[in-house]
């Protein structure tokens, strides 16, 4: 490959792993600090990926990346949004958001961006790539610590449930408890230093944040992926563990007045169920193509003037990443997205830490809706399993080296040595490199 075509991969790749550093950017002073900087970073980011993978195409260095069962549901879904948000009440509105939100169409373009960028740059490179976000998570840990010593406030929540550099608590829990599987991944693959540092900073982080849906998510992706692993054992640790899961569900409940359960008691009187409802009632009107993007907003406000609950706040959003789904793209939209799912739990099927990673996604996002941070990361995700072929063994990559290296590259010249072989291993076939 020639040097200007290296640098193009090596800038391509580079941007990518700035994109890292998403959960950090914060820009005090600006009306929406936690939002539109790192949206904008993220997009200037996707932008430079995607100039350069553009570029290595047109001189016939790289062709588009096959992305696949994934590739074609992503493709499906932007497809039905593209018609719901052409189709929505404020057809401007639904393609470009707001600058409180920076979502719509326009978000939705560049996530695939990301996506296709990440699948075609980072082959090869995605134990590297899993190691800098272990970073990123350390450094997350940090920004809370940082707030529970009370030397960074923005007047949002305050301690001990804290949020650092994400801006929420609950999506602070949330990235952690994400990162706690791909850490999980990482380990077995071998980079056991960095895999350490992204588990034990994330479950810092997560037990700090507080967060209840996040903490239900990790335990039952856990749990998931203990009872897939096979093993007899596991499988009873997976149900001993709902089981206590339940009981401590019973004794939350119970226990209302324990401050150390206080966070973590159902509350059915809460409004987010209310909410959920005006969601289903707007589902009910729009059922093919909902909404559009941003549509959520206006459907409370119609909804609540015919007999919605009174005196709520107005909700743009709907707490529920599906329901909100169903409300933006109708049956075509929502249906969509739940075939990526379905796509990314079968291209993981081999690995039951990836499909814990998924049901910690698909919990945590029954109370919150989607943003950039965890987007991000389930993006990583998907361009993961599409271009690092890692959902067959931790061990391997798509081109089919193992992951880690020298120790693989040493067993195997012992075991040259041991069948007579010499001390390099065996050349491989069809070409002059060895084993």
């Amino acid at each position: 490959m020639p040097t200007f075509d290296k640098g193009l991969r090596f800038a391509g790749a580079a941007a990518l792993f700035a994109a890292l550093l998403v959960p950090l950017i914060v820009v005090p002073g600006q009306m929406f600090p936690f939002i539109a900087p790192r949206a904008q970073f993220f997009r200037l980011c996707v932008d430079a990926a995607t100039v350069c993978l553009g570029l290595l195409i047109l001189r016939g260095v790289m062709t588009f990346p096959r992305l696949g069962v994934i590739g074609v549901c992503f493709g499906l879904y932007a497809a039905a949004m593209l018609a719901a948000d052409l189709m929505a009440w404020r057809p401007s509105l639904a393609l470009f958001s707001t600058i409180e939100r920076f979502d719509g169409y326009m978000a939705l373009v560049w996530a695939f961006g990301y996506f296709a960028a990440a699948a075609a740059l980072l082959r090869g490179l995605w134990r590297h790539y899993l190691a800098g976000m272990m970073i990123v998570a350390f450094l997350a840990l940090g920004a809370a610590v940082y707030q529970l010593a009370g030397w960074f406030a923005t007047g949002f929540p305050t301690p001990p449930r804290v949020y650092g550099s994400i801006g929420n608590p609950s999506y602070l829990g949330t990235y952690a408890a994400l990162c706690l599987f791909l850490a999980a991944w990482l380990w077995k693959a071998g980079w056991r230093r960095w895999a350490a540092l992204g588990f034990a900073s994330s479950l810092v982080s997560l037990v700090l944040s507080q967060t209840r849906g996040a903490v239900l998510g990790a335990i039952l992706g856990g749990l998931a992926a203990m009872w897939l692993s096979g093993r007899w054992r596991a499988k009873q640790i997976a149900i001993f563990g709902l089981a206590s899961l339940v009981l401590a569900g019973m004794v939350a409940y119970a226990l209302p007045d324990w401050p150390s359960l206080a966070r973590f008691r159902p509350t059915i009187a809460n409004e987010r169920w209310e909410v959920w409802a005006v969601a289903l009632d707007a589902f009910t009107r729009h059922p093919v193509l909902g909404w559009g993007h941003e549509g959520f907003a206006q459907a409370f406000l119609m909804l609540a003037d015919k007999g919605a609950p009174q005196g709520m706040l107005p909700y743009d959003r709907a707490h529920n990443l599906l329901l909100d789904k169903m409300v933006e793209g109708g049956l075509l939209g929502a249906g969509a997205y739940v075939a990526l799912f379905l796509a990314a739990a079968s291209a993981a099927r081999k690995q039951p830490i990836l499909i814990g990673f998924l049901v910690c996604y698909a919990v945590s996002n029954m109370f919150l809706f989607e943003v950039l941070v965890t987007q991000a990361a389930f993006l990583a995700f998907l361009a993961m399993l599409v271009g690092g072929d890692v959902a067959q063994r931790p061990g391997v990559v798509a081109h089919g080296e193992p992951l880690h290296d020298g120790r693989a590259r040493s067993r195997r010249a012992e075991r040259g040595r041991g069948h007579g072989h010499g001390a390099v291993g065996r050349p491989r076939a069809g070409s002059g490199e060895l084993d």
